[in-house]
């Protein structure tokens, strides 16, 4: 027996019968399923890399580039600077608002 004929389609509708919707609602659960599974055995801290990354900070060899901690830094501080609130709010003619400051 083929797919088609364990799920047959309605041609008129393009859509499944109710069975090939269960059969992909069983897989969608099992797969969501399965996925809790495998986050809940996953471990939040990989030890084995903070444990190489703390040797290499210890020995004077772990190299970073500065760039991409400005990057960070740049990114994190725009992020803050956008959630204060405008200390200067001004109209234009039209009205509209804008934050100058």
């Amino acid at each position: 027996m083929s797919e088609n004929d364990k799920y047959p389609s309605d041609p008129a509708s393009g859509s499944t019968n109710s069975l090939a919707s269960k059969a992909e609602g069983n897989d969608l659960e099992r797969l969501k399923r399965l996925a809790r599974e495998i986050a809940y055995q996953t471990p939040e801290v990989r030890a084995d890399k903070v444990a190489r990354l703390k040797k290499a900070i210890e020995q004077g060899t772990y190299q970073f580039a500065l760039e991409k901690l400005a990057e960070i830094l740049t990114e994190v501080l725009l992020v803050e600077i956008m959630q204060q609130p405008c200390p200067i709010e001004v109209k234009n003619r039209f009205g509209d608002r804008s934050c100058r400051g």
